[in-house]
């Protein structure tokens, strides 16, 4: 049986595009801490840059997996988008937060951008197609 024809044969790089690209919103996280630390910001600034950070991981998501694939990059994107707002949910539903309208659209900006990395990983990985078919 090829790799393609085993059913779970693409949940290697999705899982693994989903962990890259939580480190990279751990990182943004961090950075976005000491941002707050350093400049003396307000505690109400927390929530936008947090919301940044997240964004960012999705968006870095969401194009790694695309790339990796090469192909159907907006339903990867979705699916990394996804997973991280189902992450987030799980979280805030375990700690007893119910998730009110602004929540809600947060977590709908993670997908979006999710979908977003995954339209330019899509176009990267073209690019470089059409480059090696140059060559």
């Amino acid at each position: 049986m090829s790799e393609k024809n085993k059913p779970m044969a693409g949940l290697g790089p999705l899982l693994c595009s989903l962990l890259l690209g939580a480190g990279a919103a751990a990182g943004c996280t961090a950075g976005m801490a000491a941002l707050m630390a350093s400049q003396m910001l307000p505690p109400s600034t927390a929530w936008p840059l947090a919301t940044a950070a997240v964004s960012a991981g999705s968006l870095f998501s969401g194009w790694l997996a695309a790339a990796w694939y090469g192909r159907r990059g907006l339903v990867y994107g979705i699916a990394e988008g996804g997973l991280f707002a189902l992450c987030l949910l799980i979280l805030q539903l375990t700690k007893g937060i119910v998730p009110d309208p602004l929540q809600a659209s947060r977590l709908g900006l993670v997908v979006f951008l999710g979908c977003a990395g995954g339209a330019l990983g899509m176009l990267r990985a073209q690019r470089r197609h059409r480059r090696a078919s140059l060559r």
